[in-house]
């Protein structure tokens, strides 16, 4: 399918006019595959028309929306605190085969990386779907390529690659599925991408150098992190964040809110002991606090005297 200029005037696409003027002027003619715009948009050569300004910085502002989690590695939600993990997961979301170990303003990992979602989140949302992976590194290039969900989750399991032997998507059956996975790779990584659609909106280039389109907000990539892991984190040697009721002489019950609700019923890992969550004082001698159950939004603690 084309398009021709004298149809933008029934247009309310502005982008989509700058695109056609301009590739119009280097082209000379005035008609275009609309398959050709997204290619366009991401060559980053085309100028506005009566300007100097390439389309992709003009348009830079309009991005599609990332479907990763934590994925400027500039700044990483890493609520563990560790600048460098053996293996498994490392920041907040991200698994890794081999180490993570946290630079200034990358991360590295010395293997396979990738990060999942529930499959039944999964089948939900990506069966089917066009995706286009992305990822800036620390010596400036940008690495993107487009793959096709199927649209049955298989009963075996598959990797789709967006770039030979590079970006993908994992359909495990084991594992669950991860949305975007990057087998090994020497470089440092600052930022990835999984969005929908044939084209990568990462970053623009200005000049000869890539720019990312966006930087997120630190307090919603760790909100959104929050829902799958948080870690509680005392002030001091005390704190004063649960909320506490007395229900006998010797017992009190209360709750550590979560500062999100979870994704699902939290499984809770303590360093005191399976059952007892933290240990408080009074007058000196140590009172055990039991956790007696938890809810998606709160831990249900038990205090006896």
């Amino acid at each position: 399918m084309s398009i021709g200029i004298d149809k933008l005037a029934h247009m309310n696409t502005p982008a989509l006019s700058d695109i056609l003027l301009a590739h119009s002027a280097a082209e000379g003619t005035g008609v275009i595959a609309i398959s050709d715009l997204p290619k366009l948009l991401n060559a980053g050569n085309l100028k506005m028309p009566d300007s100097d300004e390439t389309i992709a910085e003009h348009y830079k502002q309009f991005c599609n929306r990332n479907l990763l989690d934590n994925w400027y590695f500039a700044n990483s939600v890493n609520q563990k605190g560790q600048d460098e993990y053996s293996g498994g997961y490392g920041i907040d979301r991200w698994k890794s085969d081999g180490a993570t170990v946290l630079n200034d303003g990358s991360v590295a990992f010395s293997s396979n990386f990738y990060q999942k979602v529930p499959v039944e989140e999964f089948k939900k949302r990506f069966l089917g779907k066009q995706l286009t992976l992305s990822a800036l590194y620390t010596d400036g290039t940008l690495e993107f390529g487009t793959l096709t969900v199927p649209t049955q989750y298989p009963s075996s399991n598959q990797i789709l690659f967006a770039t030979p032997a590079g970006l993908a998507v994992a359909l495990t059956t084991d594992g669950g599925p991860q949305i975007f996975r990057r087998q090994y790779t020497n470089k440092g990584v600052v930022a990835v991408k999984t969005e929908f659609g044939s084209y990568q909106t990462l970053a623009h280039k200005e000049g000869s150098k890539w720019v990312l389109n966006e930087i997120p907000d630190y307090a919603t990539e760790l909100a959104k992190c929050q829902r799958y892991f948080w870690r509680y984190k005392f002030i001091g040697e005390w704190s004063k964040t649960a909320f506490i009721q007395a229900f006998t002489a010797t017992r009190l019950e209360g709750q550590f809110i979560a500062p999100v609700q979870m994704r699902i019923l939290p499984t809770i890992k303590t360093n005191i002991g399976d059952d007892e969550l933290i240990a408080t004082k009074n007058a000196n001698v140590d009172i055990p606090v039991k956790y007696k159950g938890v809810i998606a939004a709160a831990i249900l603690i038990v205090i006896c005297g």
